[in-house]
């Protein structure tokens, strides 16, 4: 989950940036990975509300995310 956070953080500051992002209601990104045991994924079910800009804090974007998995 620590490597998978920054990068879909990242990702969502890059889709809210991108013509895509405004008709994004939902996102999810999901790692399936040799190193873990089933898949892990997070999501955002509420994309258009919240700012994904860095925002009060990046440590606060972290918190957005519904996790799923180990």
């Amino acid at each position: 989950m620590a490597d998978l956070l920054p990068a879909a953080t990242d990702l969502a500051h890059n889709l809210k940036t991108d013509e895509l992002g405004a008709t994004t209601a939902t996102l999810s990104i999901t790692c399936v990975c040799e190193h873990l045991p089933g898949r892990t994924a997070l999501h955002d079910s509420n994309f258009q509300q919240h700012p994904w800009d860095g925002t009060p804090t990046p440590d606060a974007e972290y918190l957005i995310w519904e996790t799923e998995g180990p």
